[in-house]
């Protein structure tokens, strides 16, 4: 990690202020176009019906699977899944992957993927039996694997890992036989959405016995071009660069920095492969300490087979020489295999694609998403793959919720003056005070929605800073190594705990969820605009309006395209300064519309409405929760300056001093 500094996108700390409102509009006027116009959320192609407008019939539950027996020799398993065969002339490409029944819904997410893409025959490897019966019901080839058998065998050799040690483990033995059976192999985490074809890059590679993905976060440097070195102008590895590049050094040159991330893997299935693999689960059986001897309590940690991976295909490959005719296959284990990397733009990780969003930029999708570089644990993963339309395994009740009165949301508009961060302390501070008014719009947001029955819609988040586990990440407000631009659109955990509001089972959906192919046509067209403001007022100059653009998600690119917007046909102004009991009673006078666009908050909107909800103290202590306690950085890891950067709290609006009507308190 970096060194401070004062460049890139922190230099914008100490500029003079604006002189006028006029000069800080000329400023911000590139700004505006990132919400206007931005290419990283479409316009790249025109969009039409036959483009993808409508979404692929969704896979049902058991639905195009075939008898037949297992994989490989030996499975106890059942059915072959909805795997499309092999064409003529090419083997059998098996895609894997491990799950327990606590995952259900992430391994329903992947099959659903895994079926919508020909030639991948799917074969799940079961950790418990509700997992082999929930694949059963879906009709999908599964074998459940011995798992206290393996820990009774380890523990005879001293061995001891974790539970999703012993997982990995049994994972790579059900490889290494599948692929010794002469079929091609993908191995894959439960965590990856399955996009398109994979033999389009594989076939672009045929050198390679082994392809693995990686945690690089510069597909500039990925692709050979120089990474945005401007940002990081007193970041040591921007001084060493050509060198290398944090988490890329995996390209022709390099000598060390790779991240491999065993994720994602492809086997051609050869000798070369079958020995690496006989190696592979050799060197996870001898390891009595981890390399970074990295304990948790007196048990090996999870990364073993990551930790086994990179030791041996580093052993004599370095510094790496690509083979003639590929740019990224070479040798390695002393000749003994050729190995490569997928770029990241094939297979992207989790920073790539939610936080650069690297395929619009470009135009084009990956192959595979995998949903690493996330905050929020198994429920922030779920939501980030919802926010970017890659969930599969939601209900059509999530969509039309029969229980509630419909949903609510925010317009999007924020003040212009919290978007320049010359406005501010530094770049931080800029996004901070940022940050605290998305908790004061989802404040109103989740309150509304329990007052008026209705779901409530995150705001759309844009950052002026990205979120790091580490204090590295300052003074350029990005992550290390990584081509994010600022400002960018952020995934909901940029500020909010997606576990916590997991936890206490909150009701709510995705800010892109009112533009998913899922929701119905009445569902869209049935929207009023509730304004604070009077109808009189001069409109609240700001940036980020969801009145000016419409975004669709077209399901054959798997792209966002973004068209202009014709003003709200149905606005209703309510005339006040802050949410109190006759807004309310406005807004409950609405119901015949399905969706509510709040529009008009500002920083000093107060929420008056408390002693209307059905349960005060409820609400009161979801407020404090998911809403005012959130911080911006640090884990607890924190090597360079152990406690410096623990807690850097989002700051709350302050509530002004008798705001609320008469009888009527604020949250």
């Amino acid at each position: 990690m970096g060194a401070p500094g004062a460049a890139g996108a922190g230099g914008l700390a100490g500029r003079p202020r604006p002189g006028n409102r006029r000069a800080l509009h000329a400023a911000l006027a590139a700004l505006l176009g990132f919400y206007l116009g931005w290419v990283g959320r479409g316009g790249m192609r025109p969009w039409s019906p036959a483009g993808g407008g409508q979404p692929p019939p969704r896979p049902l539950r058991g639905g195009g699977g075939r008898g037949g027996g297992g994989v490989g020799g030996g499975a106890q398993g059942s059915g072959e899944g909805a795997g499309t065969p092999a064409p003529p002339g090419r083997r059998r490409l098996r895609i894997l992957t491990t799950a327990t029944y606590s995952h259900r819904d992430m391994l329903e997410n992947w099959l659903l993927h895994v079926r919508e893409v020909e030639h991948l025959e799917p074969h799940v490897i079961a950790l418990d039996a509700e997992t082999v019966k929930f694949c059963r019901g879906m009709e999908v080839s599964v074998e459940q694997a011995d798992t206290e058998g393996l820990k009774k065998s380890m523990k005879a050799k001293g061995l001891h890992f974790t539970s999703v040690g012993v997982a990995k483990l049994l994972s790579l033995q059900v490889v290494q036989r599948v692929l010794k059976g002469g079929s091609d192999v993908l191995f894959s985490d439960v965590d990856v959405a399955w996009l398109s074809d994979p033999w389009a890059y594989l076939d672009t590679e045929p050198l390679a016995d082994l392809l693995i993905s990686i945690d690089c976060l510069s597909p500039r440097y990925d692709e050979g071009r120089a990474p945005p070195i401007r940002h990081w102008a007193n970041y040591f590895p921007a001084q060493a660069w050509p060198g290398w590049w944090p988490r890329c050094g995996h390209t022709h040159g390099d000598a060390y920095g790779v991240a491999y991330n065993a994720g994602v893997l492809f086997l051609r299935a050869n000798e070369r492969a079958f020995a690496f693999m006989d190696a592979f689960v050799d060197n996870m059986l001898k390891m009595a300490a981890p390399a970074d001897n990295h304990l948790e309590g007196t048990m090996l940690h999870d990364m073993t087979d990551q930790e086994s991976l990179i030791h041996l295909v580093a052993e004599g490959a370095y510094p790496l020489k690509m083979l003639p005719g590929s740019k990224r296959v070479f040798s390695t284990m002393k000749g003994r295999l050729n190995a490569g990397t997928f770029p990241v733009s094939v297979v992207a990780n989790g920073h790539v694609y939610f936080v650069q969003q690297h395929h619009q930029k470009v135009g084009k999708s990956p192959i595979a998403v995998h949903a690493t570089f996330n905050p929020g644990g198994n429920p922030g993963k779920v939501h980030r793959f919802r926010e970017a339309h890659l969930w599969r395994a939601d209900p059509e009740a999530y969509f039309v919720d029969p229980g509630h009165n419909g949903f609510i949301a925010y317009d999007g508009t924020v003040p212009l003056e919290l978007l320049d961060a010359r406005t501010a302390g530094s770049q931080l501070e800029a996004h901070l005070r940022l940050m605290a008014f998305y908790a004061h719009v989802t404040m109103h947001l989740l309150a509304l929605g329990r007052v008026l029955g209705r779901v409530p819609v995150m705001p759309q988040l844009i950052c002026l800073c990205d979120r790091d586990e580490h204090p590295d990440i300052l003074p350029t407000c990005t992550t290390g190594g990584s081509d994010l631009e600022l400002p960018f659109e952020c995934p909901m955990d940029a500020l909010f705990n997606t576990q916590e509001w997991a936890d206490r089972r909150v009701e709510f959906r995705p800010a892109s969820f009112l533009e998913h192919n899922r929701l119905p046509l009445e569902e869209k067209a049935s929207t009023a605009v509730a304004s604070l403001g009077a109808e009189t007022a001069k409109p609240v100059e700001g940036g980020g309006s969801k009145w000016r653009y419409e975004q669709r998600y077209n399901d054959s690119t798997h792209l966002w395209e973004r068209f202009p917007s014709s003003a709200p046909q149905h606005v209703v102004f309510l005339d006040s300064p802050v949410v109190d009991s006759r807004v309310v009673q406005r807004l409950q006078g609405m119901k015949n519309f399905r969706v509510l666009r709040l529009a008009g908050l500002s920083p000093a909107t107060t929420y008056c409405a408390k002693s209307l909800d059905p349960d005060a103290t409820a609400l009161e202590l979801l407020v404090a929760r998911l809403i005012r306690d959130n911080s911006w950085c640090c884990a607890a890891f924190d090597k360079a300056a152990p406690g410096t950067y623990s807690k850097v709290l989002v700051p709350w609006p302050g509530v002004t001093p008798n705001s609320c009507p008469p009888g009527q308190n604020p949250l």
